[in-house]
């Protein structure tokens, strides 16, 4: 039998949607958008490394993460932060977090890379966000990747 309940002094949480604190993400991948989305909550977006990451969210009880991969590349013209990128931070960091994956659904290979972020990457789901990434995912052309 597995005790569910974590001792005292242990993490009891699980981030369910982390932003990476990093350059790559907030600033390259995120562009205007994370810009504008930091100003209307009034927050800073300082970048940070996964290490300081990590210690925060232990301090705040979060014993792991899910660290999400992001491609809206087609609607906003910002570059991804590669899943190859996420599997290789989950690798680097496995008792912290789980990596998520994101594909384009605009893409022509949308469905190749989301069977390699399960197969090859071993990545344990998916980011999309469809304001963001312009699409409707109720939308029949999008039906092949569901």
């Amino acid at each position: 039998m597995i005790d569910i309940l974590a001792a005292e002094d242990e993490p009891r949480a699980i981030d369910t949607h982390a932003h990476q604190p990093t350059k790559e993400f907030l600033e390259d991948a995120g562009g205007q958008m994370m810009q504008d989305a930091a100003a209307k909550f009034g927050a800073e977006m300082d970048t940070a490394t996964y290490e300081a990451m990590i210690d925060e969210y232990h301090a705040a009880g979060i014993g792991r993460s899910i660290l999400l991969g992001w491609d809206a590349e087609t609607n906003t013209g910002n570059p991804p932060v590669p899943n190859d990128y996420v599997a290789e931070v989950r690798d680097e960091y496995p008792d912290f977090f789980i990596g998520f994956g994101s594909v384009d659904p605009l893409k022509d290979d949308c469905v190749a890379e989301a069977i390699r972020c399960i197969e090859e990457l071993g990545l344990s789901g998916f980011k999309f966000q469809q304001i963001a990434q312009g699409f409707d995912p109720s939308d029949p052309q999008h039906r092949h990747l569901w």
